[in-house]
Formats: structure tokens, sequence, C-alpha cells
């Protein structure tokens, strides 16, 4: 029998009205589901968390102007030029992020643990020798330090009322217009090759969704693993003990992996034995999965300076080149899984079953990736020798990044990045006391958004804290680090769903063994 005249107008319609009064000129920049190769993917490696070592963290990365930690040469590498000793660190981490998400009035809480090494460094100083008084060169240092860059595990769980919007019109709209044979393999044939959406009789390239539900219930969970970290290879000098200057050449690294599911169902009691949908069968659920692991490997190039102006005051200064990600792959697969319930058994119950499944083929795609470059001020106070305060301002403009490959697949990407980010200030203050052998320190900084026209929010706040235990060729740091943020996430495509508002909360517990020789 065929479906009411009325379902499948309405299912036909209500996706195009839903477009009318939506609006979504920049929408394509907060579409948070897995979708490979996008803008998504250039904001994710263009924002950098800096890690290190404890001391680093516990003063809020605020260091441009300091130097002497193996940190700086990820940010300002003129800081290796301040050492006086050789120098060997590695930092183990434990770190904790919580999203709590709120949803059409429903809220969730999800958290995940991971262990880490912030740091590993060794660092040579290769003094000029002590007969040479009048060397104006006073130092040199050599060093090649890991620093983690950004922590990609994450778990949330999002559940509300789907209020009206359904992942099904959002394929209706995709596979109009086409044929069943040129559907996208990771879109809208996957919902038709389930029977979730289907042709309208008579026509071949006009389609309607297998539901009339618009009360059901909308789930989704996201759970990521992976870091970006930089392998930094520097060279510093100290010209009489006034001007430090450093260089370094970054090596880094990208593993990041992500599995999601969404979940539709129907939660409409109220239909009888009288209600006839498509095939003689209504919709129950119906569940996609999405996996997408990405890897990269990237180089960059860092100047800095450092100056002295007074022996109680510092300035530093940093440039970063872009980040020329060379070697990019996407890997990327999707499923969904259909679940019907029957008003009467059709005849053709035993080739259809109650359960259709339909996976895509496993995608894969090279590309290559090129993130902002990066300005970097600094000033430090040093108050006599029990006391420093210091802070960074950097500068960064996501609108900058850019997508690229043979082809030119990436022009609505890269016009989605232009359109949606923007520059970004990022601030870092720090200060630490010194009560031999015991330090104490303390810091903040504030990463803001990269989003143009608070489309999103984005900005983090980061709260750190920090002891310290030095001896002649020992030393011993820990830190804790807090960091909030939040954010709009669309479990799909924007124009057909309302957000989530998730609240993020990291800690992270460092600790920093040095040795100095």
């Amino acid at each position: 029998m065929a479906v009411a005249v009325e379902d499948k107008l309405i299912n036909l319609i209500y996706p195009f009205m839903k477009r009318l009064v939506l609006t979504i000129s920049f929408a394509a920049a907060l579409i948070s589901e897995v979708k490979a190769q996008d803008q998504v993917d250039a904001l994710r490696y263009s924002q950098i968390t800096y890690g290190g070592t404890a001391r680093y963290v516990g003063m809020g990365g605020a260091f441009g102007a300091l130097g002497a930690d193996a940190s700086t040469l990820s940010s300002n590498p003129a800081g290796i030029a301040l050492y006086r000793k050789s120098d060997l660190t590695f930092s183990p981490t434990l770190f904790n992020r919580t999203i709590s998400s709120s949803y059409n009035n429903s809220s969730n809480k999800d958290n995940k643990f991971n262990m880490n090494f912030g740091n590993a460094a060794f660092i040579i100083n290769v003094p000029k020798a002590k007969n040479d008084g009048n060397a104006e060169w006073k130092s040199f240092s050599f060093g090649i330090a890991y620093n983690r860059q950004n922590n990609f595990h994450n778990r949330s769980f999002i559940e509300g009322d789907a209020d009206g919007s359904s992942k099904l019109f959002q394929y209706v709209d995709e596979a109009n217009g086409k044929s069943p044979d040129y559907l996208d393999q990771f879109g809208a044939d996957l919902a038709y090759q389930t029977y979730l959406i289907d042709t309208i009789p008579g026509e071949n390239n006009m389609y309607f969704a297998n539901t009339n539900n618009l009360k059901g219930t909308q789930k989704m969970s996201v759970e990521t693993t992976g870091s970006m970290g930089e392998t930094a290879l520097s060279f510093g000098a100290n010209y009489n003990n006034k001007l430090y200057l450093g260089a370094s050449i970054g090596f880094t690294k990208i593993k990041y992996e992500e599995n999601s599911r969404y979940e539709e169902s129907d939660n409409d009691t109220t239909k009888t034995g009288t209600y006839v949908p498509l095939y003689k069968m209504d919709l129950e659920k119906f569940v996609l999965d999405r996996k997408l692991s990405t890897t990269g490997r990237g180089i960059d190039f860092k100047v800095g300076a450092i100056y002295s102006v007074f022996d109680w005051l510092r300035i530093g200064a940093a440039v970063h080149s872009p980040t020329f990600y060379y070697n990019m792959t996407d890997i990327y697969s999707d499923s969904i899984t259909a679940t019907y319930k029957y008003f009467e058994t059709p005849e053709f119950l035993p080739s259809y079953g109650k359960v259709k499944t339909y996976s895509s083929p496993e995608g894969m795609f090279d590309y290559s990736l090129t993130t902002p470059f990066r300005a970097i001020g600094s000033i430090g106070f040093i108050i006599g020798k029990h006391g420093v305060i210091s802070g960074d301002y950097e500068y960064a403009n996501y609108a900058h990044a850019k997508l690229n490959a043979s082809k030119d697949e990436f022009r609505s990407a890269n016009k989605a990045i232009q359109a949606s980010y923007t520059s970004a200030s990022n601030i870092r203050v720090g200060t630490e006391w010194r009560f031999e052998p015991f330090s104490i320190r303390a810091g903040y900084s504030y990463y803001g958004t990269p989003y143009k026209n608070n489309i999103n929010d984005g900005s983090r706040s980061t709260y750190s804290f920090g002891l310290g235990y030095k001896m002649e060729v020992f030393y011993l740091d820990v830190a804790y680090q807090f960091s909030q943020s939040s954010e709009k996430y669309y479990m799909f495509d924007p124009a057909y769903v309302h957000a989530s508002s998730n609240k993020i909360q990291s800690g992270a517990v460092l600790t920093t063994v040095g040795f100095k020789f």
C-alpha cells in the first residue's frame, strides 16, 4: 500500500521550510560531525596549547622573555641561549577532560583520562673558555626537545528530544535532484540503501523520508584520541649577557582518531494498526556510526630574541612560520543500521527483515595543510634573586589556514575558513617566587576565539599552579593546570538541528624530573 499523500508532502517540504527560517551563512564552520578534510580539521590543527615542563605550565607558559626552559624551544627559541649548564628533562602527565552538554533541556556529562609525556629534552651548553674573558659571545647552546602541543582525548554524550529535527531531512535534501545511482556513498546513499529515504512514486530524483515522527529522541556519543606534538631542534647564542638569539626547526606529528555514534529513535506510541507506512513498516530507530583516522607530519621554523634592558627587565620577541603539513592522510568510513517495526506482516518480510545495515567503502584521502604564522611579544620583570613576573602576547590569524590537494577539492572549504575564522589574541601571564631550595608558581592564560562574528565561542581560559625543588644537579617540579571553555556543537548540519551547548573542562597534573650538568 502506498504512503499517504499528506505524509509524503510533509517529509518532502519540511527540509526546505527549515532552510528558509535558519540563518546559516557561517554554519559550515560549526558542523562538528565527523567529515573528512574540511575547515573543522584546519582549525583543529591550527590551534596550539603549548605544553612542556611543569615549571613552564605552572607559570602559565609565560616564558617568552625568561628562557632557560626546554619548553621555550617551541615558543621563543632564544630561551635556549640563557642556559648556563646542560640539561636533561622529562615530564610525565596525567590528563582528564570532562564535557558537559545541554541539548533541548536535557543535560549529560562524560569524561576521559589519559597519561602522556608533555615534554622530553636534552640541552647542551657550550661556554667560551674562561681565559677568553673579552669574548663578546659568551656561550652557545644546542638542544632537542619534544613538546606536546595539543591533546585530543575527549569523550562526550548528548541526548535530548528531537524537537522537529531529523538527520533524514538532511539526507533528503542531499539526494534531491540525483538518481539513486549517483548518491554520495558516505551520505544519502546510506539512508537510501536502508530504506530511510526513498524516491517519490513516479519520480526518480525526488525523495522523501520514511518517517512521520517529529517527536523522537536523538543521541550522540563521540570519543576522540590522539595528540599533536613537536620535536624541535634548536640553536642559541648569548651575546655579552645582554642579547640572546635563537632559532628552531620543528617537526610536528599528528595522530587523531574519532569514533561517533548518532541515534535517532521514534517515540510516537499513538500510532495504531490502521497506520500503514512505506513498505507496511514503520521506523523504530536508526544508528549512524562514523570513523575517522588522521595522521600527518609537518615542519616549521621559529626565530626569537631576548634582550636584557636592565638587570630587572627583559623583553622578548619570536616569529613562527606557518606549519607546513605536507603528509596528511584521512581514512574514514560510515555505517547505518535501521530498525523497523511492523503493523502487519508483509509478504516480503523474509527478504527484507526488520533490521537493515549498510556500510560505505573505506575512504582514503591524501592532502596538505598550511597553518597560520604566529608572532609573540614578551616582557619579564626580575625581582632580585627571589621572584619573576612575566607576560606573553601572541597573535595568530586562523583565517590564513589553507587546505591543499592535487586537485582543487578544497575551494569551498578554504572559502569557509576565510568566512568563518578570524585573528585571535592569546595572553599568558605568570610568576615564580623562590625560597631556596623551593619555588612556588602561578599562571593564567587566555586564548581568544578563532570565530568571526561570534558564530561560536571557542575562547579558553587556563589557570595553573606549581611547586619546585632544586638542588645543584637535580630538580623536581610539579604543576596543576585547569582549563575551561565552551562551544556550540551540532550533531549534524546546523540547517536541520539545534546546537548543543557544551562546557569543556580539562585538568592536568605534570611532573618534571631534570638533571643539570
